[in-house]
């Protein structure tokens, strides 16, 4: 039904969010301000290049990736792949997220959250 569908995709962007403020929190952990999304993209038919090599080792393709623009609070852009997996074998545990905010209920969609590296900043983030 409608309202469980948006209900996931509520959890899986609040999922998404938070690994993001993880990586901020790593990367900027003093900064004056929290970080907002500025903008994101959804590619489905594009795939990262981690998940290009990931599949060369086996690992079965993303369903899905967006690329998310965040600004942090000093106002530089920071750019995020995620990639988006299923697990099917824990489908059986999913449950229907209660609220947007119930990013623990979806234990099938598996997210891969990381800075993008355009810049030598940006790998450095992910070291």
């Amino acid at each position: 039904d409608m309202d469980t569908v948006i209900a996931v995709h509520n959890s899986m962007n609040e999922a998404t969010w938070a690994k993001i403020l993880e990586w901020e929190a790593l990367s900027d952990p003093g900064a004056a301000a929290a970080p907002r999304l500025a903008r994101f993209t959804g590619r489905p038919t594009e795939h990262s290049p981690k998940a290009w090599l990931k599949q060369l080792f086996g690992h079965p393709k993303p369903f899905d990736r967006h690329d998310w623009i965040v600004v942090r609070g000093d106002g530089a852009e920071v750019r995020y792949v995620i990639d988006y997996y299923s697990d099917e074998a824990a489908t059986a545990r999913d449950e229907t997220p209660k609220t947007m905010h119930d990013v623990g209920a979806v234990k099938s969609i598996l997210l891969d959250v990381r800075p993008a590296l355009d810049s030598p900043a940006a790998l450095w983030d992910r070291v």
